[in-house]
């Protein structure tokens, strides 16, 4: 125990006036009455944990500095002291927002609202509370702004509502996005190069960040947007000049309008003269020529399709703020959209085998002051016929003219197509091919018994029609379609004759040529074949009809028909074959026909209501004359007698028995992974054991470069087909969007029509 006298003075109590009021004296320590009067501050400062921490800091670095215990005298000069002013100087940090919240957490270890409100109140001696509520708003809200800066240290009052409202939005900155937004930093010069160039385009915060929610879509789909930033950043000296001479491009693409305007000439066709254009591309049946004029030698003067999409891409930009030539690129973007319509069509009817166009071209005439402005073109050189046409009240331009002539070629495949359908129906053969490859039939089926050899790979493409046809295959389905096609023309002649002999009783004056058919009537009448007829014509005149059946009456037994004699051949003989025509017209020359038939030779210029009016009769006389072949081309009516005959001699059959799993009769629906997809295509055509792998035209498998064509082809098969094979269609979801759609359409009409059979 120590005595209190040795703490503090003692002094009586009756020399004590005020005892209630007394403060003893201390000492024990022998301080001063300075020292004394700091320890109720120390023990009033001792109550908060900011002070408790700051003054137990200080104690313990100044034991370590001397080595041992703090004297009392010291801890008033080199604890108290230091300590107090650090506290005051947190303090105040603390109540102006100017404390960094990781001095915050170094200090305080806390964040429950309750003790730190007890806290923050011990440091205000004057009463002022106010700045208390919002320190714990922010400290509270200190999560959130961490996790949108990446852990970087900030001061409290900074943590207004603002930039809370900005970390809302940016909490969901991943690390990727993150990334993005400092290379975003990175690359500032092309930015502000950019903001130069668009100086109206005003960007604060909140559009930014709006901006950046586009930014981030992008950003999943392509990773690589950051590193495509950086890298454009490293050609910013490159998208300057590019800049600079921008002008310049301006003018000189302006400049070619305006030259086009005035002077061009855009030809549609067939530009390379040959005699059949195999599926063409647009860039091979469309040009343009602009003529060259003095001191402009440097203008280009030829155009293909591609060098005119850039101009018009080039022109697209520079004419929204183009002040002048506006007029010119307007003309000009017109007619070529026009003529690129009439280009795509016309290569459309070329390649599904619409004869009369093979050796068409027009030619386009862009000056205004010139009134005869479309030339239409039929065959080349001295054979070339053509059809002009020129402005009038209501077409007064060529651009007026180009849509016009555009929707007639339109029009004409619509026919063509219904046209190949119609003898798609009537010859069921022509179903195993599309038109592409009945074009190539009809050309090089014409050369065989000429002096020309048709190309060898014809026949690998005729075994859909007879497994594993031969060139003696293929005479022989030739020779007997013949005699079909001389039988049918007889007769044909024969109703003719007839009809003519009804309506005019009077004797007129007939040419060899009908006194020919006239005798070969006349002997089939009488019970003779063709072949018989034939002969006996070598013998007497075409008129001697008397003559003639005398002369098949004594050698009946010795030469026979034709007909007796194909049919007493034996299967594998080859009877002689001199070729599937003997006319010496092409087509060309057939097309000339026609179009002088109707137009004469020179003819003057036409309105352009009269020159699609002269197509249009064009159009119906080649339709109905393209019912005979030429020296030079099958016609689609006999190539489809010719297939016929063919598939006659095809002894190879498939008898299938539909997979116990479908429904016979309609169309069945298969899904399964991409992956088994082959495998379950085999399974529906493996489940018979003595059974051949699926054929070529059982199974389609489509991509998306397969065409409507080859759809149409494979419904015709599967649904008229008189067999019992089983179609199946592949990968139907990787059809092209329009060919899927027209597709399906096409098998309800198809099946439609089987329904009615």
């Amino acid at each position: 125990m120590v005595s209190l006298n040795k703490l503090v003075k003692t002094p009586l109590l009756e020399n004590i006036k005020n005892p209630e009021t007394y403060q003893p004296i201390v000492t024990v320590f022998e301080l001063c009455p300075e020292e004394l009067n700091i320890l109720p501050k120390i023990l009033e400062c001792c109550k908060g944990l900011l002070f408790m921490k700051i003054w137990e800091k200080k104690g313990i670095e100044q034991q370590k500095q001397l080595g041992r215990n703090v004297h009392i005298n010291e801890v008033f000069e080199k604890v108290w002291q230091p300590a107090l002013e650090q506290w005051k100087t947190l303090s105040k940090n603390l109540k102006t927002g100017d404390m960094f919240f990781t001095d915050f957490e170094k200090w305080f270890k806390t964040k429950d609202s309750s003790t730190l409100e007890k806290e923050f109140r011990l440091l205000d001696n004057e009463g002022d509370t106010s700045w208390i509520k919002e320190r714990l708003y922010q400290i509270e809200q200190h999560g959130t702004i961490r996790s949108c800066t990446g852990g970087e240290d900030t001061v409290m009052k900074k943590l207004d509502n603002n930039l809370l409202t900005t970390c809302s939005i940016l909490g969901g900155i991943t690390q990727d996005r993150s990334e993005c937004l400092q290379v975003f930093i990175k690359c500032k010069p092309l930015v502000d190069w950019i903001k130069e160039s668009m100086p109206e385009k005003e960007c604060d915060t909140k559009m930014f960040l709006e901006k950046c929610e586009v930014v981030w879509k992008e950003l999943v789909p392509n990773p690589q947007l950051p590193q495509k930033l950086l890298d454009t950043t490293r050609q910013l000296d490159w998208l300057q000049s590019v800049k600079k001479s921008h002008g310049s491009v301006e003018v000189t693409s302006l400049a070619q309008a305006e030259a086009i305007n005035g002077k061009g000439i855009y030809q549609v066709g067939n530009l390379e003269k040959k005699t059949f254009l195999k599926i063409p591309e647009l860039t091979d049946v469309l040009e343009l020529r602009v003529p060259e004029e003095e001191g402009n030698m440097a203008q280009r003067n030829h155009y293909r399709y591609d060098q005119l999409h850039d101009l018009q891409s080039r022109l697209m930009l520079v004419a929204g703020k183009a002040e002048k030539g506006k007029d010119d690129v307007d003309r000009f973007m017109l007619i070529l959209d026009s003529v690129v319509r009439l280009g795509n069509i016309y290569k459309k009817l070329v390649a599904e085998g619409c004869v009369l166009f093979s050796q068409w071209h027009v030619k386009f005439l862009c000056d205004k002051d010139r009134k005869a402005c479309a030339f239409i073109n039929f065959g080349f050189g001295e054979e070339r016929l053509t059809l002009k046409g020129r402005i009038d009240e209501e077409n007064h331009d060529v651009s007026f003219i180009i849509p016009k002539l555009a929707r007639f070629l339109e029009q004409c495949h619509e026919k063509w197509l219904d046209y190949i359908d119609q003898k798609r129906e009537k010859y069921y053969c022509l179903n195993f091919f599309t038109i592409d490859q009945m074009v190539i039939l009809q050309q090089e089926l014409v050369k065989v018994g000429s002096a020309q050899e048709p190309a060898a790979l014809i026949y690998p493409l005729l075994s859909a029609v007879k497994h594993g046809c031969t060139k003696d295959d293929l005479v022989k389905a030739l020779s007997a379609a013949k005699l079909d096609v001389d039988r049918v023309d007889t007769e044909r002649e024969t109703e003719k004759e007839d009809e003519e002999k009804d309506k005019n009783d009077e004797k007129v004056e007939v040419s060899d040529d009908l006194k020919t058919q006239t005798f070969f009537n006349e002997m089939t009448k009488s019970g003779y074949p063709l072949g018989l007829a034939r002969e006996a014509l070598k013998h007497v005149e075409a008129d001697d009809i008397d003559g003639g059946i005398v002369w098949c009456m004594d050698n009946e037994d010795e030469y026979g028909s034709e007909e007796q004699s194909m049919s007493e051949t034996a299967p594998d003989e080859v009877p002689d074959f001199h070729g599937w025509t003997e006319t010496d017209q092409s087509l060309a020359s057939i097309t000339e026909g026609l179009v002088i038939q109707l137009v004469g030779v020179g003819s003057r210029e036409n309105s352009v209501d009269k020159l699609i009016k002269t197509l249009e009769d064009l159009w119906k006389t080649f339709l109905v004359s393209i019912s005979s072949s030429v020296s030079d081309y099958l016609s689609v009516e006999h190539l489809g007698i010719i297939l016929n005959r063919l598939n006659e001699q095809d002894d190879f059959t498939v008898n299938r028995m539909l997979h116990p799993c479908f429904t016979a009769g309609e169309p069945n629906l298969l899904i399964c992974p991409q992956s088994d997809i082959y495998n379950t295509v085999l399974s529906i055509y493996s489940h018979e054991v003595d059974r051949p792998l699926p054929q070529s035209d059982e199974v389609l498998l489509c991509t998306p470069t397969t065409t409507l064509d080859m759809i149409e082809i494979f419904w015709r098969q599967a649904l008229f087909a008189n067999n019992d094979r089983v179609y199946c269609l592949v990968n139907a979801d990787l059809l092209n969007y329009d060919v899927s759609d027209k597709g399906e359409n096409s098998l309800e009409r198809h099946l439609r029509k089987a329904e009615s059979k």
